[in-house]
């Protein structure tokens, strides 16, 4: 997207979570955009226990109904240290439309002795979209 057309829209932020509560637990988590989302321009993945999401889990991620991520994608391909700046731990998706504005996120928990389950750990995803400055 050009600069110009940019300044017509605001950045904004969402984060959703969910809780993986039974070692290798199977969930399909859906979740709601704002009604205002232009595009979706990337997302963020989080945990409070990141070495948990990064050995033990793997997604796959639906926007408006278009696959972004097939099921069984690693999460370690998307945590990021906290080395890297904030605004960069965003991994880009361009400019997804919303479509009906449904995320459709399948998380898989899978054993892994270097990260054993013992207790639950929860799972963050944020996504930032683009709103326009007009509707605001």
């Amino acid at each position: 997207m050009q600069q110009e057309q940019l300044e017509n829209y605001k950045v904004a932020y969402k984060t959703f979570k969910f809780a993986a509560t039974e070692d290798g637990l199977a969930r399909e988590t859906n979740f709601e955009l704002d009604k205002n989302t232009v595009f979706v321009t990337g997302f963020q993945l989080g945990s409070d226990n990141k070495s948990k999401l990064n050995f033990r889990g793997s997604l796959g991620l639906r926007i408006g109904g278009d696959t972004l991520l097939e099921n069984g994608t690693p999460c370690q391909l998307f945590v990021s240290s906290v080395g890297v700046a904030v605004e960069k731990r965003f991994f880009p998706l361009g400019e997804v439309k919303p479509g009906n504005y449904k995320v459709e996120l399948n998380f898989q928990d899978e054993d892994n002795a270097i990260a054993p389950f013992e207790a639950g750990y929860t799972v963050y995803i944020t996504f930032a979209y683009l709103l326009p400055k007009d509707n605001l």
